[in-house]
């Protein structure tokens, strides 16, 4: 090959955009859907409450094909050769993804996406992924690579080590659940970043409400759905002096169980953008 023709051939190559490393699933595509398309609200300078804007990405071109190319890089890595940490944060990208993708994949013939998941039969039980030769639900997925294959539909005590802060990190595209985090989740930050969802979620007053009349507090469904995660009624308590916002956490640490009284209703309507998330910051409480 003559000498400009080889500099020529290998500036076209070293100008080629390079594959993605395996260890970086969630650089580029999965990022920027977040980026792209939540939407939220803060409160206490937190962000609170958050959107997707399913119908937005509904309408874009080859939004679907989009979809498959951040679906193929989150699974373009072994969990089985990753840290603990890194398993974990993939896992819960992946989640949180795969629940974006299933709302996307049952939008009505008149192009807007369910009221509510619950509407769609099969949501979290039909098959949904497939990770190293075996295939799982929404359900499976969560319990498998984030919670030990834990069952809570028995009265044994669940695994040691299980992180009860991942529940408020998944998100189930209810209007309910936690905010969704709008950068994904990395092993190296990950003790930081669980500790900002839990927070993040505990300003909002669908995780935890105030009773002003008994001067009381209602806290999130999930602290009754998965109380034995938390240690019982006990560790619930730990948890939320540790990680509510101050005057809450005080007033817990005086009256203890006392200042408790109830949980919040879940909310299971989508959590689609709406003009009240566009650009909307909620005021203190």
């Amino acid at each position: 090959m003559r000498p400009r023709l080889w500099l020529a051939a290998l500036l076209l190559v070293t100008a080629l955009p390079r594959p993605l490393a395996a260890r970086d699933p969630v650089d580029g595509g999965y990022a920027e859907l977040l980026h792209a398309r939540l939407s939220g609200m803060r409160i206490n300078l937190r962000p609170a409450v958050t959107a997707f804007d399913y119908v937005g990405l509904h309408r874009q071109p080859d939004s679907a094909v989009g979809l498959r190319a951040v679906r193929a890089q989150l699974l373009s890595v072994k969990p089985s050769r990753m840290t603990a940490a890194d398993r974990t944060a993939w896992a819960i990208n992946v989640y949180n993804f795969l629940v974006i993708e299933r709302v996307m994949q049952h939008f009505g013939a008149n192009g807007a996406p369910p009221a509510s998941v619950r509407d769609v039969p099969g949501f979290f039980a039909d098959p949904a992924v497939e990770v190293e030769g075996r295939h799982y639900s929404l359900d499976a997925f969560e319990r498998h690579f984030l919670f030990a294959d834990v069952e809570r539909d028995n009265d044994v005590a669940p695994p040691a080590g299980i992180d009860p802060r991942i529940h408020f990190a998944i998100v189930c595209a209810a209007r309910g659940c936690p905010p969704l985090r709008d950068e994904p989740y990395r092993g190296a930050t990950l003790d930081a970043d669980l500790d900002d969802a839990v927070r993040n979620a505990l300003v909002s007053p669908a995780h935890l409400r105030a009773e002003p009349r008994t001067l009381t507090w209602a806290i999130s469904s999930i602290f009754h759905w998965y109380e034995k995660e938390f240690g019982g009624r006990a560790g619930v308590l730990a948890f939320l002096k540790r990680y509510a916002p101050e005057e809450v956490s005080g007033q817990i640490q005086e009256r203890g169980e006392k200042a408790l009284n109830g949980f919040v209703t879940w909310d299971w309507r989508l959590n689609q953008v709406s003009d009240e998330y566009r650009g909307a910051k909620a005021s203190p409480r």
